[in-house]
């Protein structure tokens, strides 16, 4: 949804700006139409392909992913370490730097609330209110109409036309079985009848009385992103200047100037917010919106070739950078198993008094299967086994190019220690990988160069 949203938003704005930038230089329907573009990525939850023209390239690799990640709790319980622990010359117990010590936990502590729930919770309750607003608003909407509306017989429409009363302006509902509604002004004169009835026939035309209820789904699904309230609003105003120049092409130049006065006398009533999830087309507008349809009612625009060519070339390339996502390079060829495991042996290394190894990074740390284990004695004569993962506090999981330190001590110690590795094998077996550590455990200068033991096929 993020991408939607990031995209969307990108290209309400980019629409707006050519809005402004052409006005009164492009046909009204088609600009009118360029909205229907953002309705389809507003309602489409998923990038079409993925493109180096998108914009979602400019973002870092997860910005438009963000990971919503659960804390969840330790164990509960308590947690004991093995009693014996290597014990110095002086006979004191000497601790490696990862040996776990005891860790007693009293309970279990509650868990962080899921980020991702959180947010989806108050986007499911802002989407339910708009929505009910939405449908509350258009149920009343329609039970005044059944109310008070009477059916105008003889009417030169092809859709029925009725007189209902209290309405702020003419109008067309209905998506199913749409109608014309007309309040008692809009029957004198005859000339703005006439009128009244070519733009609503208009509005039928462009589908207007079914692209009301996509934009009200679009406010109720996007009600907390304001771009998606000011695309509304501007589609709304761009609808109507859509419908005045089809109604004049329909009733002809002559009557542009009576047309324009009919508008002026049935825009008395200004909208309101509310009216952007009323699936009626009223004639209403606000005093900008006023101005702008006399103006170009007026101007009487006319769109050059060259202009529309400019249109729907900026047009395409908007749709290739909104419409799809962030282009993925393929990743490179990985390691073989055979590879890794050499990789594996060659990073291993005594410095500093720590025994370390680093997994490749370009192989898949889910198949790695290692196991670090030997012998310990000491000068009193104490000796145990030792085994990374129990001794080390290993978490199980490898980390492609992470070094994880084996051991940090006295490397005299160990009588024995040994690294087993293995991979699953290209021909269905197993790829192997034996190390004797104990020739790591010396001084810097003395330690050996990397040497592959041992790889075979099981």
């Amino acid at each position: 949804m993020i991408e939607t949203i990031l995209t969307s938003s990108v290209l309400i704005l980019f629409l707006t700006g050519l809005r402004y930038l052409l006005r009164g230089k492009i046909n009204l329907r088609l600009q009118y139409a360029l909205w229907a573009l953002v309705a389809l990525r507003l309602l489409l939850p998923f990038s079409l392909f993925e493109s180096r023209a998108s914009i979602l390239n400019l973002l870092p690799a997860d910005a438009a992913r963000p990971a919503l990640s659960q804390e969840l709790p330790p164990p509960a319980g308590n947690v004991t370490a093995m009693p014996s622990a290597p014990v110095s010359a002086g006979g004191m117990p000497a601790v490696s730097s990862g040996a776990i010590s005891g860790v007693s936990g009293a309970g279990t502590p509650a868990a962080k609330p899921h980020a991702g729930g959180l947010l989806f919770l108050v986007w499911a309750a802002g989407t339910g209110l708009v929505g009910a607003a939405l449908i509350v608003s258009n149920v009343r909407f329609y039970r005044r109409l059944k109310r008070t509306a009477e059916r105008v017989a003889g009417a030169p429409c092809p859709l029925p036309v009725y007189r209902a009363e209290g309405l702020p302006s003419p109008c067309l509902f209905g998506v199913f079985r749409p109608a014309v509604y007309l309040t008692p002004e809009s029957f004198t004169p005859d000339e703005r009848f006439r009128h009244i009835l070519a733009h609503e026939y208009a509005h039928f035309r462009h589908g207007d009385h079914v692209w009301s209820f996509v934009r009200g789904l679009c406010v109720s699904l996007y009600w907390f992103n304001p771009l998606v309230w000011l695309a509304a609003v501007l589609s709304r105003r761009d609808c109507e200047l859509a419908c005045d120049e089809a109604a004049l092409a329909a009733l002809g130049e002559q009557c542009r100037i009576a047309y324009g006065r009919t508008l002026v006398g049935m825009m008395a009533a200004r909208r309101s917010p509310a009216d952007l999830l009323c699936g009626a087309t009223t004639m209403t507008s606000g005093r900008g919106g006023r101005r702008e349809r006399i103006a170009l009612i007026a101007r009487q625009p006319h769109m050059l070739a060259g202009t529309l060519a400019c249109v729907l070339v900026t047009a395409a390339l908007a749709v290739g950078c909104t419409f799809t996502g962030a282009k993925t390079d393929a990743p490179a060829p990985g390691l073989t198993a055979n590879e890794a495991l050499a990789a594996l042996e060659k990073s291993i290394a005594y410095e500093n008094g720590e025994l370390s190894l680093t997994i490749p990074a370009d192989y898949d740390a889910a198949e790695w299967n290692i196991h670090i284990a030997g012998r310990m004695e000491f000068d009193d004569g104490f000796s145990r086994s030792w085994h990374y993962e129990e001794d080390e506090g290993f978490s199980g999981t490898w980390t492609p190019g992470e070094r994880y330190v084996i051991y940090s001590g006295d490397p005299d110690v160990f009588t024995s220690l040994d690294l087993d590795a293995d991979l699953p094998g290209e021909a269905g077996g197993k790829e192997t990988l034996s190390v004797d550590l104990t020739r790591y455990l010396v001084s810097d200068a003395d330690a050996p160069a990397a040497q592959y033991a041992l790889i075979r096929m099981s």
